[in-house]
């Protein structure tokens, strides 16, 4: 895995389940124009004492939480989300009675080892979000957009195994759990990975 220094966010789209769960026939569409991204691992750990000394470090690790910061947000994924509704004469912000699991995808800038500038491919997995909160300003000497702030929490899915038709499970009993998946242009299926929401598996080794 090679060093590369990431910057920069763009390119922010969703995809929603079909009603089994699939992503197979998603279609994936625009969020709006992304202005920041902030992420952290919900992870922590539990000192278990015996006899006055720890002797176990339990770690519980819940996934990761974001907030997703905009410029422009499409009404079509608010509505998606059950947030708003078209309604005679315009569109309306409703009450949320629920939450809807879906996937994002974004892209960062990086430079590898060798100084060139790439794109760096992203899909968060499993993803639901909170009405995101908005701020105006007034306009001064220079035109100051909107700008929406928007909560994230990060489920993530299992892993499956190498041919995706059953969850991995590692040589203690464990499934493990997938946040996000990244793609740079070594990867194989870099070009498509935007195209469709990708199935974690475990990689078969030569």
């Amino acid at each position: 895995m090679s060093k590369i220094l990431k910057f920069n966010v763009k390119n922010a789209k969703y995809a929603l389940p079909d009603v089994a769960g699939s992503y197979e026939t998603a279609e994936i569409k625009p969020l709006g124009g992304a202005a920041n991204l902030s992420l952290e691992r919900q992870f922590s750990e539990q000192e278990i004492y015996e006899d006055g000394q720890i002797t176990y470090v339990v770690p519980s690790d819940k996934g990761q939480n974001g907030t997703l910061g905009l410029v422009t947000l499409h009404d079509d994924y608010e509505i998606a989300m059950g947030r708003k509704m078209e309604v005679e004469g315009g569109i309306a912000d409703v009450e949320q009675i629920g939450s809807v699991p879906h996937a994002i995808y974004f892209e960062t800038s990086g430079l590898n080892e060798s100084k060139q500038r790439i794109t760096i491919k992203n899909w968060l997995l499993n993803v639901t979000s909170a009405a995101p909160s908005e701020s105006y300003e007034q306009d001064t000497e220079n035109i100051n957009p909107q700008n929406y702030s928007m909560a994230l929490n990060i489920l993530g899915v299992n892993l499956m195994d190498s041919t995706g038709s059953a969850e991995y499970i590692d040589e203690n009993g464990n499934t493990r759990r997938v946040t996000r998946l990244t793609s740079t242009p070594t990867d194989t299926n870099y070009a498509t990975f935007q195209d469709t929401v990708p199935t974690p598996k475990v990689k078969v080794e030569a």
